[in-house]
């Protein structure tokens, strides 16, 4: 799959990111391998870019709202099905959006609403309607 990553810690006047190739992830447990179709620009991007260095050879994959189409899912994974168009904001702990497949726990997941484009349903503003829609 095609990312955009980087290795290495730098100030926010050094934010290049390099495009790179990784492997498809393969989802297990409750995890969706979703094409990510669109991403949403967050300013914890931007603090992770000034703070986290890659490790053990891994780049570091920012980007935490998006929107796209599952792909695959793990074993446990039973709320969406291959084909679902949904939305998202992911974990800090684990490969962000800014790629062509992103794994993602079903439990952060919903449908993206027919009236949103992708790049709508990817937009913070978005996934904050979903998160508040979620609780009640």
């Amino acid at each position: 799959m095609k990312v955009l990553g980087y290795t290495q810690a730098h100030s926010l006047d050094q934010f290049n990111l390099q495009p790179m190739e990784l492997p498809d992830p393969i989802p297990s447990g409750q995890d969706l391998l979703v094409e990510v179709k669109a991403v949403g620009l967050n300013p914890i991007d931007y603090k992770v870019r000034t703070r986290r260095s890659g490790s053990a050879g891994q780049p570091v994959i920012l980007g935490w709202d998006a929107a796209g189409i599952v792909r695959a899912r793990g074993l446990e994974a039973t709320q969406f099905n291959v084909g679902d168009e949904v939305f998202y904001s992911g974990d800090l702990n684990r490969a962000g959006s800014y790629a062509t497949r992103q794994l993602v726990d079903e439990r952060l997941v919903a449908l993206k609403p027919n009236t949103l484009s992708f790049t709508e349903a990817a937009a913070p503003a978005a996934l904050g309607r979903k998160r508040s829609s979620c609780s009640s």
